[in-house]
């Protein structure tokens, strides 16, 4: 790069991608100007693997180059890479050092020109531009933070104290009259006053909504203590996301404390209001909404409103865990609402099973329903049900509902355990997922610790799934706008839960029964026990659970923004840090089937 014009224009060409995209014009110029343009035929190697590491990174202008691991005596096409594409990195991998050796050897698939920029100073680069540094870790690995290059911290994550800041919560005590407690609902304007015992321990909370029921019914000489409603309990250091799943489990206000206790010292009461003026939403609204609706509509529209709720909030790295947990109840409430207006409540136990049955499910599919009936036979509130869950806005889930008698079940259980290939057990994993929405619990009690039994009495079952879960692999690369299966066939449609969240699903599953957490448990938390189980493969479940965290990411954003269940991308229309986050997904979805397979599986 001999002129000042073809390091202008070697700058421009490397603006328009990742790391550099995000480095000053100035800077690139510079680089770009200590550089070499470097031409290789097709089938020539650009550097090989063990080599120690070149004075130079390497930017692919133009062709193809494939990335291969020889070990055994065996060639691995692990990579495909092509214009815009970095190459010889190895080094910044892992600590960010210079030297080292090359992990795999690049050779070159076309007629091929690089851009070989000088490797100490791509270094110095990397440490002014942290965006640029942290695109380049997730070459390695995947990493946790899954917010691109966006810098802003998720409204999620903002302190929950933020939204009574500077608003002293009003107390009374048990034995205050009601009366008492209207003025002061009225004296300070606020919704919710915290009722306190003599100890100064929150014992409730009242609300304007309690205080007009006992208007209405006129009791005179009620005590606060006679009306309070319980009131769920966070840190004050907690943050919206942790506010609004405790507002979902308890009630419409949460109490903020010093230790996250009821014996805390108060620091604020929280009200769905409060988060009204945080989010544009009330998602206690949303919970009202669905277990108060009178028909269809109502369900439908508490469906539509959490998934708007949803969309708006899907920008951080982290906004599926919480998300998961509160699209879970509310498609609970939903569903037992609509069991409750069919008249379906005496049936039997009903349960979630698959994604949903694991909460992980944001977008608007269909939990897959199945119910456990009180009586022999199939009732016929089960069909108007799962007929019915078109019409409160659900879209067609991956399966339809299955009912049968306790006996039934557990005889199916019982024949899939014992028998499963002829039994199909590929087709029946998810129903191991199970999450109880409504009814009579107990049958579902009865029902899991039968499975339990099962499993724990067969000792080739867990081993089968763990080798079947080896059915269902990730591909290889994304290339040119499309995903690339190990065959080297292009697809334009990138299938996101098959390739990705069916596996680690599937090995996690095999885990968790191993360990016996399967009864209502999610993938992370079976992914928590292997880790705990097997610390010497600690990695491999840790980023495992960041792999989990990152398909559903995407799956929900696509999900929620097209109206579908986020089954399938479009390959192209996922940015390059994605991509690159993906690929390394594949490559830990590859490192967890391997030793799932070693630990449990057949070792053939």
């Amino acid at each position: 790069m001999q002129t000042a014009a073809i390091s202008y224009r070697v700058a421009d060409f490397l603006q328009k991608f990742p790391p550099f995209q995000s480095m000053e014009e100035e800077d690139l110029v510079a680089l770009a100007g200590r550089g070499r343009v470097k031409f290789h035929e097709s089938d020539e190697f650009v550097y090989w693997q063990g080599n120690p590491a070149g004075p130079h990174v390497f930017v692919v202008q133009q062709g193809t180059l494939r990335l291969v691991e020889e070990a055994g005596g065996k060639e691995r096409l692990c990579d495909i890479r092509g214009a815009g594409d970095l190459l010889g990195i190895d080094s910044f991998l892992d600590d960010g050092e210079e030297g080292g050796c090359y992990r795999q050897s690049a050779k070159t698939a076309s007629d091929v020109i690089l851009y070989a920029l000088p490797r100490n100073e791509f270094a110095a680069l990397l440490a002014r531009y942290p965006e640029a540094a942290r695109y380049l870790k997730i070459h390695g690995s995947v990493s946790p933070d899954f917010a691109g290059l966006e810098e802003t911290r998720p409204l999620s994550e903002s302190p929950l104290f933020d939204a009574v800041r500077g608003r002293e919560a009003v107390t009374c005590g048990v034995r205050d009259p009601v009366s008492k407690v209207a003025a002061l609902l009225r004296d300070h304007a606020v919704e919710a006053i915290a009722v306190l015992e003599e100890t100064g321990r929150i014992a409730g909370v009242i609300s304007r909504d309690q205080i007009l029921e006992w208007a209405a019914g006129g009791m005179a000489g009620t005590t606060a203590a006679q009306i309070m409603a319980p009131v769920g309990t966070v840190p004050v250091s907690a943050a919206l996301s942790d506010g609004v799943l405790a507002m979902s489990r308890t009630g419409n206000v949460v109490a903020l404390t010093e230790d996250g206790t009821a014996s805390g010292e108060l620091s604020g009461l929280v009200t769905t209001t409060d988060l009204h003026f945080c989010f544009g939403d009330r998602p206690g609204d949303i919970l009202n909404c669905a277990s108060r609706a009178r028909n269809t509509d109502g369900l439908r529209e508490a469906n539509f409103r959490a998934r708007a709720f949803f969309r708006s909030q899907l920008g951080g790295a982290g906004a599926t865990e919480w998300l998961a947990e509160l699209a879970s109840i509310i498609d609970c409430r939903i569903v037992r609402r609509l069991i409750t207006l069919e008249g379906g409540e005496g049936a039997g136990c009903w349960f979630f099973h698959g994604a949903a049955g694991r909460r992980e499910q944001i977008t608007a599919a269909a939990p897959p329903l199945a119910l456990i009936a009180a009586d022999d036979g199939v009732p016929p509130v089960f069909g108007r049900v799962m007929a019915a869950l078109g019409e409160c806005g659900y879209l067609p889930g991956p399966g339809g509902g299955e009912a049968a008698g306790l006996q039934e079940w557990t005889t199916r259980f019982a024949n899939w355990i014992a028998d499963p290939i002829p039994h199909e057990i590929s087709e029946r994993r998810a129903l191991f997922d199970q999450l109880p929405v409504a009814g009579d619990r107990s049958l579902w009690l009865e029902l899991w610790k039968r499975i339990e039994s099962a499993v724990a009495s067969d000792a080739v079952f867990v081993r089968l799934l763990a080798h079947d879960s080896l059915s269902t692999l990730p591909p290889l690369t994304f290339f040119r706008g499309f995903v690339v299966d190990f065959a080297g066939r292009e697809h334009e449609q990138f299938e996101l839960e098959k390739h990705m969240l069916t596996p680690i699903a599937d090995c996690a599953r095999v885990f968790g029964l191993a360990a016996g957490k399967g009864a209502g448990s999610s993938t992370r938390e079976r992914l928590a026990v292997a880790r705990a189980r097997h610390p010497d493969r600690e990695a491999v479940f840790r980023e495992a659970a960041w792999t989990l965290q990152l398909a559903l990411q995407i799956q929900s954003r696509e999900g929620v923004r097209h109206g579908n269940t986020g089954g399938q991308v479009r390959a192209s229309t996922l940015s390059r840090y994605e991509q690159q986050l993906l690929k390394r997904g594949f490559d830990s979805i590859g490192r967890l089937l391997e030793f799932a397979e070693g630990s449990y599986g057949l070792g053939f």
